[in-house]
């Protein structure tokens, strides 16, 4: 047998936001005499005590704080259930809690249960198709575990975040199991789904838009995390006069990694509390590789059970007042230590709409550095989207400055500026580059860096003004221009290039662009000149991300976070037009000439340059090689 030691620990937990007002009423009221959710430190059951047949006693709040009781049947343990050495505790629950939503809803997880006095575990789990009054508990005795890890209140950088896919989250039920339930629940097996899955979560996320929310889920879904997210309302990162309230077991537990304008939270139950540190959940919130972790602990105040078809019923919550920090997200549950609230990183917008004058100043708090470029990206778009007050086409201008420490605790400063044009959506179009930028630097594979915080200034029109190139002539004295695609020059020689731009507002007049390239002396190979800007030149920021060694224009190596940096910041930007010659099997460029317009540019092009001895071509000026055929337009 396991026995529980506790130890005073600090606790770090995520909080989350939950806000939306519904009129669906819940008409429970709490178990006169219940003492569980006001007893701290309770005894452990192990699970070899567990028997089938056992009756005992779970809390959950399914309005307001207050816990009320229902009533649970243990039906058996199922050995390694959850995991190697991880059982899992098979129950029935019933009582009013479960009766109104037709079984066990999202947002009891951590729920704990009771046999007598002593604590057996925490609803964690579920059948899979429908609600069901058949479920899954972590054991306690699996939960006290998180309790002997070492304190993390230091921060420092958890691993970047992954899926959470390698956690099973579905645990197929073995027949003898199946029949078992099905016996209890007086049906056929074939009634009963040999699948339990992990309760999904609800999750609350404020100022965003429907499509702001609906793409926030995609992320989520994408990355393995069964959640159910809803539009909430936000929150303070710190509360007024200090974290002295303490969440209770059986009571709402609201673990967030975002606070202000972008209030992210997951909602559940608390488990467990003893001294200065509480258990939650029974599974666990987004498992980062490392286990450790820095996220709020909130309590939170219950709205509604929302039977919602497409997922099926969840609490509907607000999150109130900061009890502390989440430091562990581990299988079983997550850790909270009372009172510890580290400095959030402040991600500050200062936006206006030039076609209405309106302006905001937008604030979230993000409270730890791997969730900055999801999150920070989310409140940029966030703010724009309700500044400019409408969805569709326009342009941007964006300034923006990223602070961080490095490994040795210095500090470092990333500014960047560019413009930005859309003819779908130009509040997205707006924060693509920032969040690249973002999670290049997080992720970059130099050294561990933290954020320390973000600014962005921004303005908007509803104007979607840009150029595009359209045709490129070349000449070999810069004054008879041909339409060609392929032309001949030897080393040391001048290519001059014409860039047709066509606007593509009618606010705009056609523009000529006059650039030219030299050839080098060292020249030996043939050459491709390719005209764009740095609207089309995205792709270059994704070696980063992709593991590969990445180079600056002129092939030089980036192998410091130093010269990262530079590189993020001297970028060519939308409105920059650019001649850029590329030689070799690397195609490194070997010169370049450019110029900065007013508006942004889209569209590329390219010339192919034959390079030929002194031998031949007379002269070696460029000329034509392979005239453009008839009706077809330049490449």
């Amino acid at each position: 047998m396991r026995s529980l030691q506790v130890s005073p620990l600090v606790r770090r937990a995520p909080a989350l936001i939950l806000a939306i007002v519904l009129g669906a009423s819940l008409l429970v009221a709490p178990i006169a005499g219940a003492s569980h959710g006001a007893t701290e430190c309770p005894e452990i059951m192990p699970v070899a005590e567990v028997q089938e047949g056992m009756v005992g006693v779970g809390y959950t709040v399914v309005r307001g704080k207050t816990p009320t009781t229902f009533n649970v049947e243990i039906l058996g343990v199922l050995e390694n259930g959850i995991g190697p050495g991880r059982d899992m505790i098979v129950v029935d629950v019933s009582g009013p809690p479960i009766d109104q939503a037709r079984g066990i809803w999202f947002g009891m997880s951590g729920s704990p249960v009771y046999v007598g006095e002593r604590l057996v575990g925490a609803v964690a789990f579920g059948l899979s198709f429908g609600p069901s009054s058949i479920g899954g508990l972590t054991p306690a005795e699996d939960m006290a575990d998180i309790l002997a890890y070492e304190r993390n209140t230091s921060g420092g950088q958890a691993a970047a975040p992954s899926s959470a896919s390698r956690y099973q989250r579905s645990i197929r039920l073995p027949d003898a199991m199946v029949r078992r339930i099905a016996r209890h629940e007086q049906v056929s097996n074939d009634e009963v789904s040999n699948e339990m899955r992990q309760l999904r979560l609800p999750v609350s996320v404020s100022g965003l838009t429907g499509r702001g929310l609906e793409r926030v889920s995609k992320v989520l879904k994408r990355e393995g995390h069964r959640v159910v997210t809803y539009a909430g309302s936000s929150a303070a990162a710190t509360t007024p006069g200090g974290t002295t309230t303490r969440v209770v077991p059986g009571g709402n537990f609201a673990a967030a990694i975002s606070y202000g304008d972008i209030t992210f939270a997951g909602v559940g139950t608390t488990t467990y509390v003893c001294e200065d540190v509480a258990l939650a959940f029974g599974h666990p919130f987004f498992f980062l590789p490392t286990g450790a972790t820095l996220v709020g602990a909130n309590d939170a105040d219950a709205i509604a059970i929302v039977d919602d078809p497409t997922f099926g019923p969840y609490k509907l919550a607000s999150i109130a007042e900061r009890v502390g920090t989440v430091d562990q997200d581990r299988f079983a549950g997550i850790r909270t230590l009372f009172g510890f609230v580290p400095p959030t990183i402040p991600t500050t917008s200062n936006v206006t709409a030039l076609t209405t004058g309106r302006s905001r100043q937008g604030t979230t708090e993000i409270v730890t550095s791997e969730y900055v470029p999801f999150l920070a990206a989310a409140h940029v778009f966030s703010n724009i989207d309700f500044t400019f007050d409408e969805i569709g086409e326009g342009k941007s201008s964006l300034d923006w400055t990223i602070r961080g420490t490095r490994e040795d605790g210095s500090t470092w400063e990333l500014s960047r500026s560019n413009l930005y044009a859309s003819d779908f959506d130009i509040s997205i179009e707006s924060v693509f580059e920032l969040q690249i930028q973002l999670f290049t630097l997080f992720m970059n594979r130099f050294e561990e860096i933290e954020f320390s915080g973000l600014d962005v200034t921004a303005s908007v029109d509803d104007e979607a003004q840009a150029y595009r190139i359209t045709n490129v002539l070349t000449s070999k004295d810069g004054v008879d221009y041909r339409d060609v695609r392929r032309v001949r020059s030897r080393p040391g020689k001048t290519v001059y290039l014409r860039v047709e731009l066509t606007p593509l507002d009618e606010s705009l007049e056609p523009r000529v662009v006059d650039l030219s390239l030299v050839i080098p002396e060292t020249a030996k190979s043939d050459a491709l000149i390719e005209i764009t800007s740095g609207a089309s030149s995205y792709e270059e920021l994704f070696c980063f991300l992709n593991g590969s060694r990445c180079a600056d224009e002129a092939g030089n190596k980036i192998e410091t976070f130093d010269q990262l940096i530079a590189y993020l910041e001297s970028r060519p930007k939308n409105n920059e037009l650019l001649a850029r010659l590329r030689m070799g099997g690397r195609g490194r460029v070997k010169a370049t000439d450019r110029e900065m317009l007013d508006q942004v540019i889209r569209g590329r092009k390219r010339v192919f340059v034959s390079i030929i001895g002194a031998c031949c071509a007379g002269e070696g000026e460029v000329v034509t090689s392979e005239p453009k055929p008839e009706g077809q337009p330049a490449q």
